[in-house]
């Protein structure tokens, strides 16, 4: 699909100095497809929460991304000037509550609100600064859990109803690869200082993974390639894949003396590849990958893009 344009059309303080209300809408051509608010409470002092106003998409453009989009764009706009944002779910805006789940939104307040109107609501809340999360180098006990990411990470955008050539051939590729776990020394090519870094919340339950590979040839370019990052959908919009990011990044430059990185992804991929172009990764190259076999349709593809920057 193309994609939104974001523009704020009303950015508005209340009677209350302290509290501000946006608006955002998402347009295409000259159409608006979809619109979403927020409202800030507390600005100027710590940080307070934040309300998610309840999203409208175009009845022609549901189902296609927008709404993904529009709850990221609104979540990313507050997350300098809020802890957490929450909101009311209604039987008016309980589609949505499926997208909010898989973006990390958590049943704050069970299912026994009663508005000033008289429906029951629940209140969702999802942390925008995940506190307790340490960066350390993976070990052996984390083998299962990293496994699991990678390949569900990997699997997300390949559905069987609509590419199913794509989806077994992903499928096999990252079940085969995903046992390099086992032996992430020759993996990641460790002697030449490669390794894989594991993000870990309070409870030391591994939620993220990323890793840096130096091949021979990459060694002799001074360059690395930024691989395995995954993160658990329960913490993504939380920081924690810019955390894993700035870690693999600080130990290529400091520790392996590298002058530049480049990862390769999928366009699919969005989240990931947004959070790349704000590290001022480039795109240097990219493909169209129709699958391997023989039978692949020829609607089944994807864009194999390649992304760089100066470390």
């Amino acid at each position: 699909m193309l994609d939104p344009k974001w523009d704020v059309v009303t950015e508005n303080e209340s009677s209350e100095p302290t509290q501000r209300t946006s608006l955002y809408v998402a347009t295409i051509g000259n159409s608006v497809v979809g619109v979403i608010g927020t409202r800030l409470c507390g600005m100027g002092s710590e940080r307070k929460r934040a309300e998610l106003i309840p999203m409208s998409i175009a009845s022609e453009w549901q189902n296609l991304d927008v709404e993904r989009r529009l709850l990221e764009h609104a979540v990313e706009a507050v997350r300098g000037d809020s802890s957490n944002i929450f909101f009311f779910s209604s039987p008016a805006t309980e589609k949505y509550d499926a997208l909010y789940r898989a973006h990390g939104f958590r049943v704050h307040m069970g299912n026994g609100i009663l508005s000033n109107c008289g429906p029951v609501k629940t209140e969702f809340c999802k942390p925008l600064h995940q506190k307790g999360v340490t960066i350390r180098p993976y070990e052996r006990k984390d083998k299962q859990i990293a496994m699991r990411l990678f390949i569900d990470g990997i699997m997300e955008v390949f559905d069987p109803a609509t590419r199913p050539h794509l989806y077994k051939e992903n499928l096999e590729w990252a079940q085969t690869t995903s046992q390099g776990y086992d032996d992430v020394a020759s993996m990641m090519n460790a002697a030449n200082g490669g390794r894989i870094f594991v993000a870990a919340n309070g409870e030391d339950e591994v939620i993220g993974t990323v890793g840096v590979l130096v091949s021979d040839e990459d060694k002799a370019k001074n360059r690395v390639e930024l691989k395995r990052m995954s993160v658990d959908p329960r913490y993504r919009s939380c920081g924690v894949g810019r955390a894993l990011l700035e870690r693999v990044m600080e130990y290529s430059r400091r520790d392996l003396q590298a002058k530049t990185m480049w990862l390769e992804s999928l366009e699919d991929y969005r989240p990931a590849v947004a959070m790349y172009k704000k590290y001022g990764f480039k795109l240097t190259r990219q493909y169209r990958h129709e699958g391997d076999e023989p039978n692949t349709k020829t609607d089944e593809f994807v864009n194999v893009v390649f992304y760089a920057r100066w470390l």
